[in-house]
């Protein structure tokens, strides 16, 4: 457990935009939280139907003196995610900075002061946690990572393995912004990249590994019920994420030539659609990554992760 003397503040940024059906649950989920020293910022993204006085209300008459300050924050016009993140950062006061969805929930009552131990214990910049991804009503699917990619994920030791999974595409979920907690003095020097409209954690993974940073992860505890629906989980590509990682694609990946080239350009361009993409830009990966992983791997892991998931999935049910 933490020392007394040692309850530095934690500051807690839930970012929201137009869609508001979940976000009072998040809000409990972090007023019942047993850390004792919290600060909490709401971000609304510009949008003209945020529910102000409602949140408001129902801060001010459910906090206990664990929220030590509690902001938010509105802006006139919308500025997507990143630059929404990187703005409710700078308001941030905390010694660590934990971002939760307006749409998740956090797991348990503890899952701050589990946090906190772990920066304590692995005295890391940047930590990653487990998440239930759950259907709209909270019914678990499966965890993410799967147990069995768990184990696979651990026996990359290294900052440079790290990385190789990562920008091949074979990181098994490894990792995601839905739970990356921060170290406040390291994102001081490494904002999101506001390049990017819509996506904050992959360019600030791959550029963190990239660096030569391991990213510690704790998958012994779950942090937060990671709800269906998002941009990264909804049916249909939001344009303005598609441009993200077209930009992000033609960043990471050098020119290229051979099988191995055209193979991983076509898979890319598969995903984003010909117009988003540069026949040039695929196939080898900058700064000595190698080789993209040929297709048929890629289909081997598709089909791999649809059993594992379901297998999964069964058992969380049989546990139910």
């Amino acid at each position: 457990m933490i020392m007394k003397d040692k309850l530095e503040l934690v500051t807690i940024i839930t970012l929201s935009y137009k869609k508001y059906d979940y976000i009072m649950e998040a809000i409990d989920s972090v007023l019942k939280q047993d850390y004792p020293n919290i600060q909490y910022i709401i971000s609304d993204d510009g949008a003209d139907n945020c529910p102000r006085e409602k949140i408001e209300s129902y801060v001010k008459n459910n906090s206990t003196d664990n929220i030590k300050d509690f902001s938010l924050l509105t802006r006139e016009s919308n500025v997507g995610t990143v630059k929404n993140l990187n703005q409710a950062i700078s308001r941030a006061e905390g010694e660590y900075i934990i971002v939760l969805s307006a749409d998740d929930v956090f797991y348990s009552v503890d899952v701050v002061t589990r946090i906190v131990n772990d920066f304590y214990r692995l005295q890391c910049n940047v930590l990653g946690t487990l998440r239930l991804r759950c259907d709209k009503d909270l019914q678990p699917i499966c965890y993410m990572p799967a147990k069995y990619y768990q184990r696979r994920i651990k026996t990359w030791d290294t900052a440079r393995k790290q990385y190789e999974a990562f920008v091949s595409g074979r990181h098994f979920e490894m990792a995601s912004g839905s739970v990356l907690s921060y170290k406040k003095s390291y994102l001081e020097r490494h904002m999101f990249d506001e390049s990017y409209f819509l996506w904050e954690d992959g360019p600030f993974i791959e550029r963190y590994l990239r660096e030569g940073n391991f990213l510690h992860l704790d998958y012994s505890f779950t942090a937060i019920y990671y709800r269906e629906g998002g941009i990264s989980t909804s049916g249909g590509l939001n344009p303005l994420m598609q441009k993200d990682m077209s930009l992000y694609i033609k960043r990471v990946y050098k020119n290229s030539k051979g099988l191995v080239g055209i193979l991983s350009y076509k898979l890319i361009e598969s995903r984003l659609g010909k117009s988003e993409c540069d026949s040039n830009i695929c196939g080898r990966i900058r700064r000595n990554v190698k080789y993209f992983y040929l297709v048929p791997l890629k289909v081997y892991d598709f089909v791999e992760r649809k059993f594992v998931c379901g297998i999964e999935r069964m058992f969380i049910k049989i546990r139910r």
